[in-house]
């Protein structure tokens, strides 16, 4: 599972990281949480941050902790790389794009990715400290058959209605949780 993060959406919209005035400091404590989100999964994390106002004419990578943070370039936002990065990306269904940007969720799921918000992240990330998180490593084999093929362990499908016994209504399908 990849997952591509708003990263100033994720941050703006909780109010739990803009405890600082300077982005930099909110940029450094929201990495943390993800550099610990990754070593609990194992899951691949992109985070994206705007360089739109920055002085940098070249898109600009780091790699802190295991994640892959990217710096739009000079007169680009960060959308524009997601986009991107969804839109190339050689199997989307195994993207996981968090974002509460409507523009973004709406783009990624016309591409096949699965969308989460930037509260559903954040609940996920405060509950690093829980005893049953810490107690199990997820197993991201099972989590991707299980989530993302649509494998579920309860069939409650209704075989008394007409049409495709194996598709699901969208609204019973199950998003890949985090």
């Amino acid at each position: 599972m990849h997952l591509i993060i708003d990263g100033y959406n994720v941050i703006k919209s909780t109010p739990e990281l803009v405890y600082s005035n300077q982005l930099q400091t909110q940029r450094e404590h929201f990495n943390k949480l993800l550099i610990q989100y990754r070593n609990k999964t194992g899951n691949r994390i992109t985070v994206v941050y705007d360089g739109a106002k920055g002085t940098s004419f070249l898109q600009t990578y780091e790699n802190t902790g295991g994640i892959e943070v990217i710096y739009s370039r000079f007169g680009e936002l960060a959308d524009e790389v997601i986009k991107r990065l969804v839109d190339e990306s050689k199997n989307p269904a195994e993207n996981l794009v968090v974002s509460s940007d409507r523009e973004i969720k709406e783009f990624a799921q016309s591409c096949g990715a699965f969308v989460v918000s930037a509260q559903e992240l954040y609940k996920k990330l405060s509950a690093l400290n829980s005893s049953k998180y810490d107690s199990e490593k997820v197993d991201n084999a099972a989590y991707f058959e299980r989530c993302v093929k649509g494998y579920i362990e309860e069939d409650d499908r209704d075989f008394s209605k007409k049409g495709s016994a194996f598709k699901q209504k969208k609204k019973k399908r199950r998003a890949p949780k985090l």
